[in-house]
């Protein structure tokens, strides 16, 4: 080894390759690139796979020491062999990537496939430009360069383990493996191949340079939710983890005291990810960034055959399916804000597209997640979801024509009509519109308020009523948001009036006699290889899954960007736009997510709910498949029919009888099969299961974890600390300063688990349920009336969280909206007069009691007896109410503060409370 390297040395086998599972083997001999989507996945690239994997100690003070690096590939004259290389650091030193890389090229003979002489690379003098290093070193790439695609199962954890590089060019950048790739999908991935040179031997003329251009992949953006962990991937490709129990805390002294099995369990992982990429991909193919951009491609090719459009240009499918055209970077364009299209340098084909990606992009909205009752539901109860709700909607909406100007018709100064919607539920159309439903309706218009998405029976307070400090000026402007053509047109079914200030109708394509839905086929197309990949390979075989991931993935990238989302540019160092995908659209995004939330709230109009989260609901109904939805479910049905065959819509996912319902995503039931949804809280670590638990180990950690859910909800008493343990952020693992390694950091985070306000808690239904010994209060829901109302009673909730009712002092603790009592305290806080501090209910009874006795409304007489005053705050201490200060009682002397309590005051009811006081 050159001394550069720092090597103990290799451990160089040449072994046969792990026989592929009996499904990957059946998939070979099968043809899976036959497939139309996994064809259309494909990069079409092809660069030997390199997998990576490495191993490590933690030290006390948690810091790491690399005690082993491990690569596997096959054999480039023999792909029925493979190489399985480990290199061992001698001195606790870090090894360069590269210099590892060009160890594992030399060893395994990779130098000859990329047609190189000498395994140390070319000699500086047959590639050297004098006093030009960029044309030297393109001239050196484009000649002999070693393609490698490098790939690693959770690469956080590896690319962290090799050294920050000595050598600097520029700011040290270029040859610092972290700041070349970036976050995907959980992962590790590079968009565009990483150029790397390894520098072996001597120096000067005769010096030789490696040059090794580095695709990165990682195995989390290749699999199924769910199904990421190496375990599940090598039973999937036919090589099984090995497991070493306890031995993983200490690699350092497995490695000293047992080096072949340090050596065999080392090599494993990289194994699995070769085996299970070359069985997903093939042998030598470039993997996709991720599943989910093969799904996009996918999506793209059966739009394109659906228009008959194969051979073209992916310029022409971006200008007729996205009415977008892409721009050289010089090119001036008018910056509207909507960064999906302009980090990718592209720009709308016409003014009429511009208004339509703008307007449908402002009424872009995620799923809609709603708590309508809260407490405890000790009867059956059933948990419904829209059979593959998303590639259902995306069937369900027709194309637009950009081509010949996409505004068909531009709504202003009007109330919509039943009229505007030719083709029903899925006219392309998008309003800014105001609104008022009747009282007795679920309102379906929707509004977003900071990071939430409400849904008030009135426009009232929408739109620049928002505005920070608005509420103190007198404008009168048009309240209202941009909504999408599904929801308005259930909206005028459900007798909403509507009125639209300015809105548009988009031009319908026209195909083959009729509305052109491109997704329906390219849908259609995707469903129909993971029916064909089912059939031959079965249930749950490689391919299945990957055409799974890829099709229920593709409205993720319909709708990259369109909600603007930020990541780390980790060579620049700093926070940006991620940019569209290859399909991003804001018309079919904002149309299909709506389209959803139509069938839901049209849903919540006909049966009465517990929960909606994004494509299913909670209700006590068993059978909810005959109901109309006023027309959206017809919709799906027909989508349904096209895709699959069978025009049901609902499937049942869980059943249960003991519910405990407490905001939006926060429920649970203690029974197997029935619901749990954590409200944000991480599960500990001893609670879930390792990849190789057998089935009544996961049911038994199943049943552990939601009994301790559900006693932290009923008997919390402020928020909860949630204490867990997780890895720096890519930002932190990749920055030039102060950056950390790959280390647990331990993080406790404060989270609520109270009802988040989106909906008004309906206090006249208010019960108190017993769950386990701890009072849950439970209540009915309605809608808020106006966003003022939301918006008042959200931050009361959360001044409630903040700091507990009752208490003082620098540190209070926390509290929380659980028993009848705090929420009577909420109740109180929310319905007294602006400039009244209430602290809890019972407090605020006793400063109503004391000011209307000072104002003569009542009569106390042992507030009026010549006693110490003390005793007076001691007896009304006594009544049941809670604590009174000899503050709160000054307080009460004054005349303005006694006024701001008895403007709140019911008198009648204050009465009532007088006559029922036990006597001094």
């Amino acid at each position: 080894m050159g001394v550069q390297t720092g090597l103990a040395g290799t451990a160089s086998a040449s072994v046969p390759a792990e026989p592929a599972s009996e499904s990957a083997s059946e998939a070979g001999s099968a043809a899976i690139g036959d497939l139309a989507t996994v064809r259309a996945m494909g990069t079409g690239e092809e660069a030997p796979m390199v997998a990576v994997d490495t191993e490590f100690t933690y030290r006390i003070d948690e810091s790491r020491v690399i005690d082993g690096y491990q690569f596997s590939l096959l054999d480039p004259d023999d792909p029925d062999w493979r190489y399985e290389i480990v290199l061992l650091p001698l001195v606790q030193e870090r090894l360069a990537i590269e210099d590892s890389l060009a160890v594992v090229v030399r060893e395994s003979g990779l130098w000859r496939a990329a047609g190189l002489s000498d395994p140390r690379g070319v000699p500086r003098r047959d590639f050297w430009v004098d006093g030009d290093y960029r044309a030297s070193v393109a001239a050196l790439f484009k000649r002999h360069r070693v393609k490698i695609v490098l790939a690693g199962h959770y690469l956080p954890a590896d690319l962290t383990a090799f050294a920050r590089p000595v050598r600097q060019r520029g700011d040290g950048r270029y040859d610092d493996i972290m700041r070349r790739v970036t976050s995907a999908s959980g992962g590790l991935v590079s968009l565009k191949p990483v150029r790397m040179i390894a520098r072996p031997g001597s120096h000067g003329t005769g010096e030789r340079w490696l040059p090794l251009s580095i695709i990165v992949r990682d195995c989390m953006g290749q699999s199924a939710p769910g199904q990421k962990t190496l375990g599940v991937l090598g039973a999937v490709c036919g090589v099984p983890k090995l497991v070493i129990g306890d031995s993983i805390e200490d690699m350092t002294r497995m490695r000293r005291e047992r080096l072949v099995e340090f050596l065999d369990y080392g090599v494993n992982d990289a194994v699995i990810v070769l085996e299970y990429l070359t069985a997903l991909w093939g042998v030598d193919a470039v993997p996709p960034v991720t599943l989910s951009g093969g799904g996009a491609h996918a999506l793209r090719a059966g739009v394109k055959a659906y228009w008959g459009i194969e051979g073209a240009s992916n310029a022409e499918f971006m200008a007729r399916f996205q009415g977008l055209v892409r721009v050289n970077d010089g090119d001036a364009t008018d910056d509207d804000g909507l960064t999906y299209y302009s980090v990718r340098s592209l720009t709308p084909v016409d003014g009429d597209a511009n208004q339509a990606h703008s307007a449908f992009k402002k009424g872009f909205h995620g799923g809609w997640n709603s708590c309508l009752r809260v407490g405890s539901f000790p009867m059956r109860t059933f948990d419904h979801d829209i059979q593959s709700a998303y590639p259902s909607a995306m069937a369900a909406i027709v194309d637009v024509d950009f081509e010949n100007g996409c505004i068909e018709e531009v709504i202003k100064d009007r109330e919509l009509t039943p009229d505007d919607f030719p083709l029903g539920i899925v006219t392309p159309l998008v309003a800014y519109a105001s609104w008022e439903f009747p009282e007795e309706v679920e309102p379906c218009l929707p509004v977003k308020v900071g990071q939430s998405v409400v849904y008030p029976r009135t426009s009232e307070g929408a739109g620049a009523a928002q505005g920070e400090g608005m509420d103190a000026v007198g404008f009168d402007g048009f309240e209202g948001a941009w909504v999408c053509g599904p929801e308005l047109a259930l909206a005028l079914a459900l007798g909403a009036r509507v009125r639209v200030q300015i809105g548009y109708r988009l031009r319908v394509l026209q195909h083959e006699g009729g509305p052109s839905r491109s997704m329906r086929a390219a849908m259609r197309q995707m469903v129909a290889d993971r029916a064909e990949a089912k059939c031959v390979w079965g249930k749950g075989s490689l391919v299945e899954l990957m055409i799974k991931v890829a099709t229920n993935s593709c409205y993720g990238k319909l709708a990259q960007d369109v909600a603007e989302r930020t990541g780390w540019n980790a060579w620049v160092e700093e926070m940006e736009s991620i940019g569209g995908s290859s399909v991003t659209s804001p018309y079919h995004a904002a149309m299909i997510t709506s389209l959803v939330r139509a069938l839901l709230l049209g849903m919540a109009n006909e049966v009465d709910l517990v929960s909606v989260t994004t494509d299913g609901f909670i209700t006590t109904e068993a059978d909810v498949e005959g109901f109309d939805c006023f027309g959206a479910s017809d919709v799906f049905r027909d989508a349904r029919q096209a895709l699959v065959g069978d025009p049901e819509v609902w499937e049942v996912k869980h059943a249960q009888d003991d519910l405990v319902n407490l905001t939006t995503r926060g429920n649970v039931s203690a029974q197997l099969g029935g619901v749990l949804a954590r409200a944000g809280l991480k599960t500990p670590a001893d609670l879930r299961p390792g990849f190789d638990a057998d089935d009544a180990e996961r049911d038994r950690l199943s049943l552990e974890e939601r009994r301790w859910f559900r006693d932290l909800a009923v008997s919390r008493t402020g928020k909860i600390v949630n204490e867990y343990t997780s890895f720096p952020t890519f930002r932190e693992l990749s920055r030039s300063v102060d950056r950390l390694d790959f280390a647990p950091v331990h993080r406790a985070p404060e989270v609520s688990l109270d009802f988040d306000m989106k909906r008004r808690p309906l206090l006249e239904t208010l019960r108190v349920d017993v769950v386990d010994g701890h009072e849950l209060a439970g209540f009915h829901t309605a809608p808020w009336d106006n966003v003022h109302d939301y918006m008042r009673a959200r931050e009361i909730a959360r001044h409630i969280a903040a700091m507990r009712p009752g208490t003082t002092g620098p540190d209070r603790p926390t509290g929380c909206l659980r028993t009848e009592a705090e929420w009577l305290t909420w109740q109180r806080r929310y319905e007294s007069s602006a400039g009244r501090r209430v602290r809890t209910a019972g407090s605020a009874l006793l400063s109503e009691l004391v000011a209307a006795h000072k104002a003569g409304l009542v009569s106390l007489p042992v507030l009026a007896a010549r006693v110490p005053v003390e005793q007076k705050i001691a007896w009304l201490g006594s009544l049941g109410y809670g604590e009174f200060s000899s503050a709160q009682w000054d307080h009460m002397s004054k005349r303005d503060r006694r006024d701001r309590v008895l403007r709140d005051v019911d008198l009648d009811a204050l009465v009532e409370v007088v006559e029922g006081l036990p006597e001094w």
